[in-house]
């Protein structure tokens, strides 16, 4: 009988809940901190009316240095920065209306604000004339498109990274991993130590005692480059592998390989 404590059926390992957990908190600090420095604003002809929805002040249109919106939001939040310190500081921050199909152009708040402030120090001839030059030096629709690019780019990357733990912290990846790297056959072929490569492929499926697994995970060594291929299922507490065999890139000759428990304490069986 196996000594190895097991994991009730279909719940998902303990770094998963981990990952989880530090998603949440980072989510429930990141909106609070946001949400804490959101203010009301308002107009009237001659001051902007500002309220944290305890207290309203008074600042002047001409106190206004800069107007930011922040293009990354769908609600683009603006940000207010002030000439001189307020009694909300010189950086206030609120949620104009809301536009649908208005991802990436500027919201017209920002606009009217700047002129706004622009009038109440240089006149309206004055502000209209820096307006126009202040929006030919706009980010043109290349960078734009470049920007968002990146983004959707950086956002892909992190989630393979997440994919990449959590598959990897699985213990069919590890059972699997020290099944190949105990074979001698293996180790004869790649040489040691033998070292796991990213991109791992395949998937995971926590579906009670119909869990199952899928894995494509590439190793190399200092004689050659390889791929470790399994399939697992779950029953009885335990991951079984139905398939584990492992292919030197190559060589259409397949080693098939026993299944090892990887919770067995020992030296790095990879060395």
């Amino acid at each position: 009988m196996s000594n190895t404590p097991t994991r009730e059926e279909g719940t998902p390992p303990t770094e998963m809940k981990w990952l989880f957990l530090f998603a949440w908190l980072l989510g429930i600090a990141t909106f609070s901190y946001i949400g804490f420095r959101l203010k009301r604003v308002r107009i009237d002809d001659e001051h902007l009316l500002v309220s944290n929805y305890v207290r309203e002040i008074r600042i002047p249109f001409r106190d206004l240095e800069e107007v930011t919106e922040n293009r990354w939001w769908n609600h683009h939040p603006v940000t207010l920065h002030l000439r001189s310190e307020s009694v909300f500081g010189t950086k206030i921050v609120f949620m104009p209306k809301m536009r649908f199909l208005g991802f990436w152009t500027s919201h017209p708040i920002v606009k009217e604000l700047r002129q706004l402030a622009l009038a109440a120090r240089l006149g309206p001839a004055a502000a209209a004339s820096f307006e126009e030059l202040h929006s030919r030096q706009h980010v043109s629709w290349p960078r734009r498109i470049a920007l968002i690019v990146c983004a959707v780019t950086a956002l892909g990357l992190g989630v393979m990274v997440v994919v990449e733990v959590l598959l990897r912290s699985s213990e069919p990846y590890r059972q699997a991993v020290v099944s190949a790297c105990r074979d001698e056959r293996v180790r004869a072929k790649l040489g040691v130590p033998i070292r796991t490569g990213w991109f791992t492929g395949g998937s995971i499926n926590w579906a009670g005692p119909a869990s199952q697994a899928r894995l494509k995970i590439p190793l190399y060594g200092p004689h050659g480059r390889g791929s470790l291929f399994g399939k697992a299922d779950k029953a009885g507490g335990e991951w079984r592998f139905r398939q584990l065999s492992f292919s030197l890139d190559g060589d259409s000759s397949p080693i098939a390989l026993q299944r090892e428990s990887a919770s067995i304490t020992v030296d790095d069986p990879c060395k």
